[in-house]
């Protein structure tokens, strides 16, 4: 009969040592080490864009809670092979949630040669990245068909599909989208709005959903002639003037768009896309966002593409 007594004398000098300071403390103090601020970048560039924009800002500490500063001096040159073909202006008049936007015109980037993105700062260091502009595929035909298909998560929806030729040999990635031209009339009020963001989504098990950007591969497909199906939701848009009339939106045009983008591009929005999904998740495991910026942080890509307009 010692079991229990031996049992209430453990228990007894149990609750004895928990009384003693920090026993049962689970707060262990980590010393953050000093953070030295690096550039950021984020540059998506797409063949032809009337406008090209670049997004430079630099990092901050873990505990560091100073307001976002934009960097407003840097020096942004885009190089093709080793000649300076672009120099990229600071917008004075344009901070995006403290970063620093700096834009320069259309560029033509010929496919298959490498480009180097070079930003360099007084206070921040300087940084750089090298991409290899893809082959622009080109949308042989798109339709449309008003609620003519069912998503992947069960809704109604309006289908879209595109038929092109994937280039053969090579390994391409792609993304698709689509966008709308509206009028807007009224009694004396007459609005043409184009490129109007319409919500997609995927229908064709080869496309992933990341971040809101449909992505693919053609590791399936290589070399062959293929359709492409996704869904779109074109419910007409509507406002309230300031005189207090409403009016809504007569679709005129859709633009699909088909990107062929680079490896960094489809990983980044990909990472991205687990990054946001396991942000509030305990359990999950931290995740990286791809980068491929040397000297600092950032993403930096090179992607071609190829509007279909369809009329209605």
């Amino acid at each position: 009969m010692t079991r229990p007594y031996i049992f209430s004398t453990l228990l007894l000098l149990l609750l004895f040592a928990s009384c003693k300071e920090n026993f049962f403390d689970s707060i262990i103090e980590v010393e953050v080490p000093e953070h030295k601020p690096q550039l950021t970048v984020t540059a998506h560039l797409f063949d032809g864009n009337p406008l090209q924009w670049i997004f430079v800002n630099h990092s901050r500490g873990i505990l560091d809670s100073a307001e976002i500063r934009p960097v407003t001096n840097a020096v942004v040159d885009l190089y093709e092979g080793n000649n300076l073909i672009k120099n990229f202006s600071f917008l004075e008049d344009d901070t995006r949630d403290g970063y620093g936007v700096y834009a320069t015109d259309p560029i033509l980037f010929t496919p298959g040669t490498t480009y180097t993105l070079k930003v360099q700062s007084t206070e921040y260091g300087n940084v750089e990245s090298t991409q290899t502009a893809p082959s622009k595929v080109l949308i042989n035909t798109a339709t449309f068909e008003k609620e003519g298909t069912i998503d992947r998560y069960g809704d109604r929806a309006d289908e879209i599909s595109i038929e092109f030729d994937d280039p053969k040999g090579e390994k391409n990635y792609y993304a698709v989208s689509v966008t709308g031209t509206y009028l807007f009339e009224g009694k004396d009020t007459s609005i043409l709005i184009p490129n109007w963001g319409i919500y997609d989504t995927p229908v064709d098990p080869i496309i992933e959903e990341a971040s809101g950007v449909l992505l693919f591969s053609d590791a399936t497909l290589d070399g062959k002639n293929y359709n492409l199906k996704f869904a779109a939701f074109t419910e007409e848009p509507s406002f309230t003037l300031p005189d207090g009339e409403w009016i809504e939106g007569e679709l005129l045009e859709l633009t699909v768009t088909l990107s062929s983008v680079s490896q960094d591009y489809y990983s980044f929005w990909k990472s991205m896309n687990t990054f946001e999904d396991n942000q509030d998740n305990f359990f999950a495991e931290p995740t990286n966002v791809y980068e491929n910026v040397e000297g600092g942080i950032g993403i930096f890509t090179l992607n071609t593409y190829d509007d279909y307009v369809i009329e209605f």
